[in-house]
């Protein structure tokens, strides 16, 4: 593929909230560990907290719901609890973006792509696996695998080098505030995905809205960027 060429792209994905439908699960899971393992008067979570969790690195601020919630674990020992609960729901069900799979498959066809989630690695490939889409990515990277979590751009930076992009020629797919803030400082176009918004996050800053990716295909990516 020449880099120069008005034909060439790249094409990262967000996971959660882009590819699985997964923003209101992670939030139950967070609520169902609090009530589980919080005092019998503090087992309630403000819903409104969840907007600061959508989009973010898995385990943000979860030190604050320890201490506010008087939860006798540590750290990792709480986040454990939340992603053995968050798994055990997507096990029976695993919903994702409609058309989201198919788009990938089409892509892949075309351009390099590459994943880049503030979920865990572990986790990140649990869930492709389970889809049958691991194979067609060929960089993804979990929390772990960079520096700063969104909306700093460390991750969509470090995923645009390991595929030798071009951040102009690369489209990135996200639907949190975190993770378009995130893309965007990475200089890629960002397109929000509408579907996954669960909490009415603002996703104007992007630079084109999609309501899903059915009938997405490999033109439409370079009429974006052309």
């Amino acid at each position: 593929m020449n880099p120069k060429s008005p034909q060439s792209a790249w094409v990262i994905f967000d996971l959660d909230g882009t590819i699985i439908h997964s923003e209101k699960i992670a939030m139950e899971a967070i609520s169902d560990s609090v009530k589980e393992l919080a005092p019998v008067q503090l087992q309630k979570l403000d819903p409104n907290f969840f907007n600061e969790l959508v989009g973010r690195p898995f385990g943000h601020r979860f030190d604050e719901i320890i201490q506010k919630h008087q939860i006798k674990l540590s750290i990792k020992q709480f986040s454990e609890y939340v992603d053995h609960i968050y798994k055990k729901k997507l096990e029976t069900n695993l919903p994702t973006i409609p058309g989201v799979e198919t788009a990938i498959k089409e892509l892949s066809k075309f351009f390099p792509l590459g994943l880049v989630s503030g979920s865990t690695h572990d986790q990140v490939l649990w869930a492709l696996n389970k889809l049958n889409l691991t194979r067609y990515f060929k960089v993804i990277y979990g929390k772990e695998d960079y520096e700063k979590g969104k909306p700093a751009p460390d991750g969509f930076l470090k995923a645009i080098k390991t595929l030798n992009a071009i951040p102009t020629r690369t489209v990135i797919f996200e639907d949190s505030e975190a993770g378009i803030k995130s893309a965007k400082g990475a200089g890629a176009y960002v397109v929000a995905v509408k579907f996954g918004n669960d909490y009415g996050l603002n996703q104007s800053e992007a630079h084109q809205l999609i309501e899903d990716f059915n009938g997405l295909t490999g033109q439409k990516i370079l009429n974006w960027l052309n």
